[in-house]
């Protein structure tokens, strides 16, 4: 996808750099979809950010007045301006986290597109070899011990790049990980976030070296669940390949349906989101999932009556898919779980009467009774005994009595 600067480079000081992220990822030819730019100058960083934004009518944040850091955010493109760490440029790519983020080029040398010639790269620390050759390299140890959440994102950035981690630094994060602790629990939850948004390997890296058990506790977790629930939604999407878009759906920000379903596969309780501040909608889908797991898993042992069956398909209306995930990933057979996905994707099939039908033709006002009625046709339809409108009312009719005398169905 094409993108293109919302500035002219003209518009920056001669001193000016983009480093970080964007020279990464057109040095291994990463698609992005938005601009997202860093952008580092020796002085005056807020000045410029201001100025920007008020030329193009794009919004302005100051993020850190003492570091002089800001934001200019157009409608596809995001564009941090800092002030310089230390003397030089070179000072200042020597404070960054990994070798491969701490390269440099001069504003002057882009073009249109933020593209550049590889000869105007800035690398004093080797890392375009260390592009070359997949690796995630920290630069110092006290670079990771400045901000603990660089801990974390090694193993996010591996995982998103398909790098591994260069074995001094691996042992640095492992070492540095329970500092994580320190980290503001949003910061935590979006790198969290980013793990859960890809292949479930690189969490699993991040776990199996203790990277996250200031936050989460290895006893409340199920690695092996973990593992094999991607697996199991690709068997989902296999069978049916109308809940792709299910579980891509965006519950919050830019979390998804299929990221929230790892979650809960990793979890064994739902309140382990609670400190790392997920929002109210994730937190309440991951619990659902968890909630009603066990009796999903009891019904799939059993062949429930659809009346038995029906409280559960009404308290999972949002979340059955991502419930067969993880007893599938628990070791459920598929053909116990089919029955269920089919009857799911089948759910919004309409009863042959409305409320209103049911009030006109039965002289019913709304109410309990008309709710419990309207349950009761639903599970009637599900067993086969009700095909259409005569039938429904036929069937009302003589169910409304025995209520009204006390004598269940």
């Amino acid at each position: 996808m094409c993108v293109r600067l919302p500035f002219t480079v003209a518009e920056l000081p001669a001193q000016a750099y983009v480093v970080g992220g964007w020279v990464r990822d057109r040095l291994l030819a990463r698609e992005r979809s938005l601009v997202d730019l860093d952008l580092v100058v020796p002085t005056g960083a807020i000045a410029l950010a201001s100025e920007l934004a008020k030329r193009h009518q794009a919004g302005f944040v100051v993020l850190d007045r003492e570091r002089e850091i800001a934001r200019v955010v157009w409608l596809q493109a995001t564009m941090d301006v800092a002030k310089q760490v230390g003397a030089s440029l070179v000072e200042d790519l020597g404070h960054r986290d990994f070798t491969m983020n701490a390269m440099a080029v001069p504003c002057q040398s882009l073009d249109a597109a933020g593209n550049f010639p590889v000869a105007a790269v800035i690398d004093p620390l080797g890392g375009q070899q260390d592009l070359q050759e997949g690796v995630v390299r920290a630069i110092a140890r006290e670079n990771l011990v400045a901000d603990p959440l660089r801990v974390l994102r090694g193993y996010r950035q591996a995982a998103q790049l398909g790098f591994v981690l260069e074995e001094t630094t691996r042992g640095w994060l492992r070492e540095l990980a329970p500092t994580l602790i320190q980290v503001a629990p949003e910061r935590v939850c979006m790198e969290l976030c980013y793990l859960l948004a890809l292949p479930t390997v690189g969490l699993q890296r991040a776990l199996a070296d203790g990277i996250l058990a200031a936050w989460l506790p290895s006893s409340q977790l199920l690695p092996e669940r973990f593992g094999a629930v991607d697996g199991a939604i690709a068997q989902l999407l296999a069978l049916e390949p109308a809940l792709i878009s299910y579980f891509e759906r965006v519950l919050a920000g830019s979390r998804t349906v299929t990221a929230i379903t790892r979650l809960a596969a990793l979890l064994r309780a739902a309140t382990l989101m609670q400190p790392l501040h997920f929002s109210k909608v994730e937190h309440r889908f991951c619990l659902g999932i968890l909630r009603h797991l066990p009796k999903f898993w009891e019904f799939l042992q059993t062949e429930p009556t659809p009346r038995q069956r029906h409280p559960l398909q009404q308290a999972t209306q949002d979340t059955l898919p991502a419930i067969a995930a993880l007893a599938l990933a628990s070791g459920a057979e598929m053909a116990a779980v089919q029955p269920w996905i089919g009857r799911w994707l089948h759910s919004s099939q309409l009863l042959p009467v409305s409320g209103d039908d049911l009030q006109s033709a039965l002289g019913l006002r709304p109410g309990p009774q008309l709710g419990a009625l309207l349950t009761e046709l639903a599970i009637a339809q599900a067993e086969g005994q009700i095909t259409d409108r005569e039938s429904a009312l036929t069937y009302s009719r003589l169910w409304l009595p025995r209520q009204v005398f006390g004598k269940p169905t």
